[in-house]
């Protein structure tokens, strides 16, 4: 694979028996439209810098840090509670890739996550550049075979905020998911300020060399 910005629900199957009511979803193209912002007074935060890739970002101080969880998952944030968690993801770029194309193969074409509301328009920014935005579901179906091991269906609420990042040639983004739409809720002002918080610097990454 070339180059592009990816993020990796939990493990995912297909979602048939997935029991769960989700409005209809919607795409908002329009300049006029914008994401409300929740402001968060009562949470310190910490600062996270990666050099290598050129961004750095605000996190709650009560938030957990970890390394990513797959080839794209730079760094994990996850909550006291275990009930949220984010990551900063990069994916390098394909063929020149555009912002929308790529939004529209990670979110409308992917068929194990569910929409609820799609943002690119000119008020849809991160790190001040354009971003695309999504909120919705996605569905980890188990299969007989592992709900026999004891395994169990599960949907997990997602926030995702991705832009192009030109330095690395590929797509940086932020990714939150919830427990339910009660956590969802509960930490989307925490996740708010991640985003708004997040830079990119214009030095690129960073080369180290043994000696």
């Amino acid at each position: 694979m070339a180059t592009a910005f990816i993020i990796i629900g939990p493990s995912l199957h297909s979602f048939v028996d997935a029991q769960v009511e989700i409005p209809e979803a919607r795409t908002i193209n329009e300049d006029n439209t914008s994401e409300s912002q929740t402001n968060d007074t009562n949470t310190s935060y910490l600062s996270h810098t990666d050099n290598d890739l050129g961004f750095s970002l605000e996190y709650p101080d009560s938030w957990e840090i970890g390394v990513g969880g797959n080839a794209y998952q730079i760094v994990s944030f996850s909550s006291p509670d275990d009930t949220a968690s984010a990551y900063v993801m990069f994916v390098p770029r394909e063929d020149d890739q555009s912002l929308r194309s790529f939004g529209d193969a990670f979110v409308k074409e992917n068929e194990d996550f569910k929409f609820n509301t799609y943002y690119r328009n000119s008020t849809t920014l991160l790190a001040d550049q354009p971003a695309f935005r999504a909120s919705g579901t996605y569905f980890n179906t188990v299969t007989p075979i592992e709900r026999s091991l004891g395994y169990e269906s599960s949907n997990t609420k997602t926030l995702q905020t991705v832009t192009l990042d030109e330095k690395n040639d590929g797509f940086i983004g932020i990714i939150y998911h919830a427990d339910d739409q009660v956590t969802y809720d509960k930490y989307l002002p925490l996740l708010e300020h991640m985003i708004s918080s997040l830079t990119l610097s214009s030095s690129g990454p960073v080369i180290s060399e043994d000696e």
